[in-house]
């Protein structure tokens, strides 16, 4: 009897169907069939994609905007299209349009090569009046299996009646879904949450910005009797009438754990914070304003190991919030609250790292993880030379901008010793010109007849008194010849622009360690080449070449360089 029960049961298994999980493509440049199988027969638009998943599905998107074309059940008009989230569904933005595989995803945040835009924008262009209300509305049931990946959710604008007032960029009323690496910028309600409204909601972002959206109430997020996590995400620029970051009332536990709320503007009350009602709000790890004005309400928020000290965004006003070297969020946060491989950007950009070397240490505070020796310090240190000459050392470097730079001290090391300082180099305060310095250290040999190589390394100091170490060189004395000579870099490195802003044209200089095919491109914000630069084998060395942009419109623009294994992207602004 047991046999039979047994063998009818694997009959049973066996006839059961096996429901499949479907991947769909996006690509808004695709010319092919049309149906999301593959990238070559992409859907053109997301709604596409959206209609035809099912829970297991997953949607991958290529870079390009994105424009909602749907009202679902609401009333069918042009401002009330917007996009919903699907659970079981993920939403991947960020891919080239070539990938195989997830992880393969890359510079995909705020103005990179692969940034992946959801625009409101659909009427006249530029003009707000006829944007959609909401890019994503979810009147409920949304939960944590709605995943959302590597978007940029631009231009809502809730000013229409009732829940259409409220969460330009998302709005959730009981609803929860998972949002990660993605950026919510330039939305605006009339109402509550610009960037995000959550009622009776509890969602988990992770890897996010929340910039330049406004509203009345809570322009960054919104929150009522909601009780979200954010994990590593950046509220700034933001502006409202009370609570320019976030704002809370009624009932609920919001968490932020490893964030960065700071820079945001209230006309009323709370620049940075409105707190109201029952529940905690709790802030472990972050950084965030409570100077004059920042923290309003009748209920204050519970700080766990949390700063209130400036982050140091390497340049905010053009759009720049990564941390600089010397940032108090560096090395800050609390590896527990996030599960991510990468930061906001993707691959290339891992999280977890220790901001002197590289190698594994501790989570930064943010959307951005301090990658050493790519992300700029306070002062961008382009070259670090050493050249052997008799008995002496002439240590050479160049600065291509610097702020509040007090000067260098620089450090030797002898083998196997410890770091000494031998002398001090005076900065140039804030410049954004190149400045060259050099220091000669006279060597005495015959105190150490047996000394074959010596370390330096420069210790910057800010007027402040923060500092960052550059990395080190070292001079080999055996040969009587300097492991790195002048003028060959011991790393690769891409310069920022100078001038910039500029009009018509601007200087880019970059270094190669070693001879390679170089590769440097410039971009526009919709991720479209608009000028090859360089596209051939070059010596190691240092090299500039001149951007030339008469036909371009003003704007932002992104550079980016590739040699071997080396990529960097910067930002360039155009000003006619």
């Amino acid at each position: 009897m047991k046999k039979s029960v047994s063998t009818l049961f694997g009959v049973l298994l066996i006839s059961m169907p096996i429901i499949a999980q479907t991947t769909r493509y996006v690509n808004s440049s695709a010319g092919g069939n049309n149906d999301g199988s593959s990238w070559a027969d992409a859907y053109s638009s997301l709604q596409s994609a959206l209609d035809a998943a099912s829970s297991g599905d997953e949607i991958w998107v290529a870079k390009g905007t994105y424009k909602p074309s749907s009202a679902y059940d609401l009333t069918n008009t042009s401002r009330f299209y917007h996009f919903r989230m699907i659970n079981g569904v993920g939403i991947y933005g960020g891919f080239a349009g070539t990938e195989t595989a997830m992880i393969q995803r890359t510079d995909m945040g705020l103005g990179g090569v692969n940034e992946t835009i959801l625009s409101g924008d659909i009427g006249t262009i530029d003009d707000n009046s006829d944007n959609c209300y909401h890019i994503f509305y979810h009147p409920s049931g949304i939960n944590s299996t709605a995943i959302l990946d590597g978007f940029t959710i631009t231009r809502g604008n809730a000013d229409g009646s009732d829940s259409h007032n409220d969460g330009g960029g998302m709005y959730n009323n009981n609803s929860s879904p998972t949002i990660n690496n993605s950026t919510f910028i330039s939305n605006s309600s009339n109402d509550t949450g610009g960037g995000m409204n959550l009622l009776d909601s509890s969602p988990i972002v992770t890897n996010s910005l929340f910039i330049l959206n406004t509203a009345p109430y809570g322009a960054g997020v919104h929150n009522s009797f909601s009780s979200p996590t954010f994990n590593n995400t950046t509220f700034t620029r933001n502006s409202a009438g009370r609570g320019g970051g976030i704002r809370k009332t009624s009932s609920g536990n919001p968490n932020f754990n490893n964030c960065i709320i700071w820079g945001n503007t209230a006309t009323v009350e709370g620049n940075q914070l409105f707190v109201n009602g029952g529940g905690a709000f709790t802030l472990n790890n972050s950084c965030y304003g409570n100077g004059s004005g920042d923290v309003a309400g009748n209920s204050s928020p519970t700080t766990n190991n949390s700063i209130t000290s400036d982050p140091l965004f390497v340049d905010a006003d053009n759009g720049d919030y990564r941390l600089v070297g010397n940032s108090p969020a560096v090395d800050a946060g609390n590896n527990s609250y996030n599960s991510q491989t990468y930061d906001i950007r993707g691959n290339g950009y891992s999280r977890k790292l220790n901001k002197n070397d590289g190698t594994a240490g501790t989570i930064d505070i943010g959307s951005y993880e301090y990658q050493f020796g790519n992300d700029p310090l306070p002062v961008e240190l382009v070259s670090f030379t050493g050249e052997l000459a008799n008995e002496t050392v002439e240590l050479y470097w160049e600065t291509a901008t610097e702020v509040n730079n007090y000067g260098f001290n620089v450090e030797l090391r002898m083998e196997n010793g410890e770091w000494e300082t031998i002398g001090f180099v005076e900065g140039h305060g804030t410049t954004n010109s190149p400045k060259e310095y050099s220091f000669t250290d006279i060597l005495n040999l015959d105190l150490n007849p047996n000394l074959t190589r010596i370390d330096y390394r420069l210790k910057q100091i800010d007027n402040d008194g923060t500092f960052a170490y550059s990395k080190t060189i070292t001079v080999d004395l055996t040969t009587n010849n300097s492991i790195e000579d002048k003028g060959i870099p011991t790393v690769y490195s891409l310069s920022q622009n100078y001038p910039n802003p500029f009009n018509p044209s601007t200087t880019i200089k970059f270094g190669l360690p070693e001879s390679g095919l170089v590769d440097l491109r410039v971009y526009n914000n919709l991720g479209e080449e608009v000028a090859r630069l360089v596209n051939n084998e070059l010596a190691a060395g240092y090299h500039e070449t001149t951007f030339e942009a008469s036909n371009l419109s003003s704007g932002m623009y992104i550079y980016k360089l590739i040699s071997g294994k080396f990529t960097q992207t910067k930002k360039l602004i155009l000003l006619k």
